[in-house]
């Protein structure tokens, strides 16, 4: 079978084709970004520009706001549609129609809960009220006219999204129940319930299993986004918010709490909307000189922080768990995150290894029970690897996405 595939939201798409090919299937991977997140080569060092013939280039495309004719639009949708059937992420479900191809929906959080919501139309372009005095201004008429077609095209943009979605063969999203407003939003659409599956992808090939550290002070590297703050000047999902100041409440918590436990070697990333509120929390909290800030990394320096680490952390607010965590556990390292633990048993059959907590006491006894014993630290290790390789491989994602495609071929 030959498959396309067209978004490559933090490489997690293309971790999906490599294992698609691992099976035997032909692929054709179109690269439609600049962001370095968003390129395989970021996160595969054998990865190499120029690209191998299985990737294409399309950097500097906007799938968003171009139309048919295009010049680079054109020529990605011509070789998507010489595929079999096409994997789509990100931006590129507005385009499905234009594809017509058998579709499978990746998504990751954005372009169901941004690009495919309606409601972005009133924060993007809310329409001007008049005061009666201004009916007769022909400048507020002007702004009107302009507003109202700018709703206009950005409609029709989100239309062709909840088409792209609402058509596809298959999709991926989080469980039912562990995000109210997807599940809003795939009801609203019309997603065939029997076309949904859940899967994440942990790259179990490139995070292999580490020994456990054997650090002076007990190492905790939070990898989700610094960002927590509402209500925001953006329009973002609820899997965007990852509530920092939770952790940071925990930990000081935790501190105050249990003066003989080891001292702490937080780790933090500086990367989100809320660093210096967060540097300030941590100021109230007491505890800034056991912080050490890093700067954004590559996947690879990535990995030595989580083999290097204790414990992980990630994200603390509504939604689902992350790569980090996944990543984290093929690793072999004990995550404390929320991770709605009634959810994912449901889904899998099985009790997760997750150090779950959602609040700033939860946090503090996770790491009250973690500090007291390695032993504890490193079964958990291990049974959170385990756990990876069986529910979250990427085989067992492709199998499934395969399941939907070939039934539609």
């Amino acid at each position: 079978m030959k498959i396309g595939f067209l978004g490559n939201a933090n490489n997690y798409p293309f971790t999906l084709a490599r294992a698609l090919k691992s099976k035997g299937h032909s692929v054709v991977f179109l690269v439609d970004s600049d962001s370095p997140l968003n390129r395989p080569e970021s996160r595969y060092p054998e990865i190499t520009v120029p690209y191998p013939d299985w990737i294409v280039d399309f950097q500097g495309i906007s799938l968003w706001d171009s139309t048919p004719g295009d010049g680079l639009l054109e020529q990605a949708l011509h070789i998507l549609r010489s595929c079999d059937a096409v994997v789509l992420n990100e931006f590129a479900p507005s385009v499905s129609d234009w594809i017509g191809k058998p579709a499978f929906a990746l998504l990751t959080g954005t372009d169901l809960e941004i690009l495919a919501d309606l409601q972005y139309l009133d924060f993007a372009y809310p329409l001007p009220r008049f005061h009666l005095r201004q009916l007769f201004r022909r400048s507020q008429w002007t702004a009107r006219r302009l507003q109202i077609r700018s709703r206009e095209q950005l409609r029709a943009k989100i239309d062709r999204q909840r088409s792209g979605i609402r058509k596809a063969a298959g999709l991926s999203y989080f469980p039912r129940g562990l995000l109210k407003n997807g599940d809003r939003l795939l009801d609203e659409i019309g997603a065939p319930p029997a076309h949904r599956v859940f899967f994440m992808l942990s790259d179990i090939e490139r995070y292999d299993y580490a020994p456990y550290p054997a650090n002076n002070k007990l190492r905790i590297l939070n990898v989700a986004r610094i960002t927590w703050k509402k209500p925001r000047e953006h329009f973002i999902c609820e899997l965007d918010y990852k509530g920092t100041d939770v952790l940071i409440r925990g930990l000081g918590l935790f501190i105050r709490n249990n003066l003989g436990a080891p001292a702490l070697d937080i780790r933090l990333v500086r990367k989100g909307a809320d660093i210096e509120a967060t540097e300030q929390l941590i100021r109230e909290e007491g505890f800034e000189n056991s912080v050490t800030w890093l700067e954004a990394m590559s996947q690879t320096e990535l990995y030595e922080e989580y083999k290097s680490a204790d414990i992980v952390t990630e994200h603390f607010g509504e939604g689902s768990i992350g790569m980090g965590t996944l990543d984290a556990m093929a690793t072999g390292r004990p995550v404390i995150t929320r991770c709605s633990p009634e959810v994912l048993k449901r889904e899998l059959g099985e009790e997760s290894p997750i150090c779950h907590a959602a609040t700033a006491q939860e946090i503090c006894d996770q790491l009250t029970r973690l500090s007291a014993s390695r032993e504890i630290r490193e079964k958990i290790g291990m049974d959170s690897r385990r756990y990876v390789e069986q529910y979250f491989s990427p085989e067992r994602a492709a199998d499934l996405v395969l399941e939907k495609l070939q039934h539609a071929a």
